[in-house]
């Protein structure tokens, strides 16, 4: 007598592969579902700050996945919703880091023909990325960039140009400023020859963070302007006029007659007007006939 196999026996022996893929295709399928989500945060990172930058965003509660690039550099992406956190959250630990040359890049080696200014160009391109690399890793400080002087010999042993430094440096909340400037100058004093300690300027800033208000854009209180009150005018008051009292005048009296006149001036005065004009016109007829009366005497 056969047994004969029943429908459920068959269903069960045929799934029992199906059973084993089935976690495995849903495990892929979530993976692609998260890839499709996830937006990449960072990219072109070396190990160092993709390592860096991972642990930060887990520590934060923010999943992510890092994967290699072509060229040996890494990429940090997270999932859409926490794309913007994690973007603040990285620009306000200064990640990635300020990126620096170095003397293999600046002296590659395949010039020919280089002139000695190229040459202090480099030098001093290349001590000043050291020196900002050198200063970015102290404590407290996210960016530093320096500009150096170096010392120039006139070629006789005596100095031409004193040996400077400035550094420019931005440090994170917290951070202790005085402890920076010691450290800092103490770094750059160190590093470049004959470069003295009062030759060395060091200014600082803060480290400004990616959606958070800088310190000194405090909210700015509306200032209460003052209303400019009438000033009051004063009324000219109309003077009283003086009356002018009359002056007295004072009464000429008549002096008395002088001395008596002479006695030519009596007989002038006794002599009317009438009898002068008649002595006057018998003189003028006098003259006129002595005129006419000489030229007759020349002709005789």
């Amino acid at each position: 007598m056969s047994i004969m196999s029943t429908p459920a026996h068959s269903r069960s022996s045929i799934s029992s592969p199906a059973r084993k893929l089935l976690p495995k295709a849903g495990l892929l399928a979530l993976c692609l579902f998260l890839a499709a989500c996830s937006q990449d945060v960072l990219t072109g990172l070396d190990q160092r700050d993709a390592l860096d930058a991972q642990v930060l965003l887990e520590r934060a509660g923010i999943s992510v996945t890092m994967k290699s690039e072509k060229g040996g550099t890494y990429a940090i992406a997270a999932g859409s919703a926490d794309h913007a956190r994690a973007i603040e959250l990285l620009a306000g630990a200064g990640l990635p880091r300020q990126s620096f040359g170095n003397v293999a890049e600046l002296f590659p080696g395949n010039g020919f023909l280089v002139t000695p200014y190229e040459q202090k160009a480099r030098m001093s391109y290349a001590i000043e990325q050291q020196l900002a690399e050198t200063l970015s890793g102290l404590d407290g400080i996210a960016s530093a960039r320096v500009h150096v002087v170096l010392p120039e010999e006139n070629g006789r042993g005596l100095i031409k140009e004193k040996a400077r430094a400035a550094a420019v440096l931005q440090y994170r909340p917290g951070a202790n400023l005085a402890e920076i400037d010691m450290k800092s100058r103490s770094v750059l004093v160190n590093s470049i020859r004959d470069l003295s300690y009062e030759d060395v300027s060091v200014v600082v800033s803060p480290w400004s963070e990616v959606g958070a208000q800088p310190a000194s854009a405090a909210t700015a209180q509306p200032v209460p302007v003052a209303t400019a009150q009438p000033v009051p005018v004063a009324t000219a008051e109309p003077v009283p006029a003086a009356t002018a009292t009359p002056v007295p005048v004072a009464t000429v009296t008549s002096a008395p007659a002088a001395a008596p006149l002479s006695m030519a001036q009596t007989a002038l005065s006794a002599v009317k007007a009438p009898n002068l004009a008649v002595i006057g016109a018998i003189i003028l007829a006098i003259g006129a006939c002595l005129l006419l009366l000489l030229p007759q005497r020349k002709e005789r």
